[in-house]
């Protein structure tokens, strides 16, 4: 197993609330949900991915992608 890091995240309190109501483990959930966009960016080149493909991963608010996938190079 790899260690662990601390980190801070914002997410919207209701939502938060809702998912320890619902007894989800929010670390676990964030750490799965990252894996999965890594490996999605990953699999993208600038040749096969278009910017809509790439704006469900890189151009949510608050995310500042990288400079590569910023402009796609």
């Amino acid at each position: 197993m790899s260690r662990k890091k601390m980190t801070t995240i914002r997410v919207d309190e209701d939502l938060l609330r809702k998912a320890h109501d619902l007894g989800l483990n929010v670390s676990k959930i964030a750490e799965n949900a990252l894996k999965e966009a890594i490996k999605k960016l990953e699999g993208l080149t600038p040749q096969t991915a278009s910017a809509n493909c790439r704006s469900d991963l890189v151009r949510g608010v608050g995310f500042e992608p990288t400079k590569a996938y910023a402009t796609g190079s």
